[in-house]
């Protein structure tokens, strides 16, 4: 059993920023301004903790922390070049452990690698994002960028926005991707699953099944699953 086990995970999260500051001004050590090549590494070695990734109105970096365990302890290193965040506890494997959020400027390039834990990202611009889960499902909604990679080896990918231009890949082996796009894309899908079904709402179903074009096709969105149900529908 899992619960026996003592063994700690870890999940890391890198994001590297390579945005300017806009200011100045000198910020305290919780609060980092993103400088170019700025590197943020996030380490947990508990399951169970949720993460959350959305924008932030301000130059900064900002990590916010919500833990449900109270035994859970947590530790911040801040160098000039990097942040490492290390949060400990004995209840490794509770089921709600708790959450981090990570508010990140525009502009940035994330890279983020889960054990498990559900990962959500919402409402961000940035250059490039990489989001990847072992069991956790992963939830994806209004982000802008040029090029988006989301994959879970177990768990449900789902995304939900608008796509104009770029590269997104939505990926699973045994669960589901479940796609809802804004008609107001422009984009040129690419959907397949190896041993379930995919499937389109009545407006999609009726364009070339091999085919699927939102206006003329700039942006490019591929989804994939090897055993789960791929769905994309408009709205």
């Amino acid at each position: 059993m899992l619960l026996k086990t003592k063994h700690l995970f870890y999940i890391g999260l890198l994001i590297i920023a390579s945005c300017k500051s806009n200011s100045d001004e000198k910020q305290p050590p919780d609060a980092p301004v993103v400088t170019e090549s700025k590197r943020i590494i996030v380490t947990v070695d508990m399951q169970s903790v949720n993460l959350i990734i959305d924008s932030s109105t301000t130059d900064k970096v900002n990590i916010i922390k919500k833990y449900n365990d109270k035994e859970v302890t947590y530790e911040e290193t801040i160098t000039d070049d990097e942040i490492d965040i290390v949060s400990k506890g004995k209840s490794a494997f509770v089921s709600d452990a708790g959450k981090i959020e990570i508010q990140v400027p525009k502009n940035c390039v994330i890279e983020c690698k889960l054990m498990s834990g559900s990962a959500t990202i919402n409402k961000i611009s940035c250059s490039s994002i990489d989001v990847s889960s072992m069991s956790g499902n992963l939830k994806i909604k209004n982000i802008a960028t040029k090029r988006a990679k989301f994959k879970s080896m177990s768990g449900n990918v789902s995304y939900r926005g608008k796509i104009e231009n770029g590269n997104t890949t939505l990926s699973s082996m045994s669960g589901n991707v479940n796609i809802i796009l804004n008609k107001e894309s422009n984009v040129k899908l690419e959907l397949s699953s190896e041993s379930a079904n995919v499937l389109f709402d009545d407006e999609m179903q009726k364009q070339n099944p091999s085919v699927k074009t939102l206006k003329e096709g700039v942006g490019f969105l591929s989804g994939h699953s090897i055993s789960g149900d791929v769905e994309c529908a408009t709205e």
